[in-house]
């Protein structure tokens, strides 16, 4: 008696019906595209990068185990590709962008520190020349004791990309309050104080450079609790 064995190879696959795209393989795609473009943004990108890898493994399993029913290995390539290709720049990104927030942090914080009552010759050596004629023994009296009182002495500057966007993210709510005349020269740290974190402003003077060739302080902003920022030279109308 002879026994009939079912057709194999690309006949059998093409009797299970058509052949469909991996959902997992359009996903990689879109992640690993998604993380390219959104390479910059903290967390966000490498994110979607591991995201992008995840899916286009799950893929590459799924679409071998199918047997031809389903399809998308290109997809899959090219997402993993691209995720690949964003988790590398969004790492780059991120190493990159908390050593320029180190670099900074590390010349500016001691300013701040010095204008709360520290060395005051730190102060003098990182204030712009604007700043220091403008600057009256009165007003550095009166940052000293008013953000003294309501945040205590600076410790530093708290380090990190994502401090920096973080307290960037709050001055939303406090631009009516700074000076048009400060856009594209302000950059917002994280100061850790004694009673708690604040966003600290450094207004830079990009024509003169301090004792670490970096900018030197035209003015230096405290933003209280209350939304109210106190500045160590008055900037006048914004």
């Amino acid at each position: 008696m002879s026994t009939f064995s079912p057709p194999g190879g690309e006949f059998a696959a093409s009797m299970q019906g058509p052949q469909r795209t991996s959902v997992a393989a359009i996903l990689s795609l879109v992640c690993g595209i998604l993380c390219v473009l959104g390479c910059c943004i903290p967390f966000i990108g490498p994110g979607l990068a591991i995201i992008g890898l995840l899916c286009s493994v799950v893929a590459f399993v799924a679409i071998g185990r199918s047997d031809g029913r389903l399809g998308g290995r290109g997809a899959a390539i090219g997402g993993l590709i691209c995720s690949a290709v964003g988790l590398i720049l969004g790492l780059s990104v991120a190493v990159g962008g908390s050593y320029i927030v180190r670099m900074f942090g590390d010349n500016y914080w001691p300013v701040v520190q010095s204008a709360q009552g520290g060395d005051p010759a730190i102060l003098s050596a990182h204030l712009s020349s604007q700043a220091t004629t403008d600057l009256s023994p009165e007003e550095l009296a009166a940052f000293e004791a008013s953000t003294t009182d309501s945040m205590g002495k600076l410790q530093k500057f708290k380090p990190g990309l994502w401090s920096m966007v973080k307290a960037g993210s709050k001055m939303k709510e406090i631009m009516s309050s700074i000076p048009s005349s400060y856009e594209g020269r302000l950059v917002p740290f994280t100061g850790i104080f004694d009673k708690g974190e604040a966003p600290v402003l450094i207004v830079m003077n990009q024509q003169e450079q301090g004792p670490n060739q970096l900018p030197k302080v035209e003015n230096i902003g405290i933003v209280l609790p209350g939304g109210n920022i106190v500045w160590l030279v008055d900037p006048g109308a914004p």
